[in-house]
């Protein structure tokens, strides 16, 4: 997730010459990116906390 955090907010526009030349569609798409790139942040802990706080029940119960 940090790589793709990285990825999304450092070289948005890189990424979308990939798929197109419209100079319009990567202006649009890069603001897009960044947003995506932001995301990835609150998602990392939703994903790390339930993980977190099971092994530590699952660790309480042995």
């Amino acid at each position: 997730m940090f790589i793709g955090t990285l990825v999304f907010n450092l070289i948005p526009g890189q990424m979308l010459r990939v798929f197109t030349s419209d100079p319009q569609v990567i202006a649009i798409g890069t603001v897009g990116f960044h947003f995506v790139g932001i995301s990835f942040i609150p998602m990392v802990t939703s994903l790390i906390f339930p993980v977190f706080f099971y092994r530590r029940f699952m660790a309480q119960q042995r």
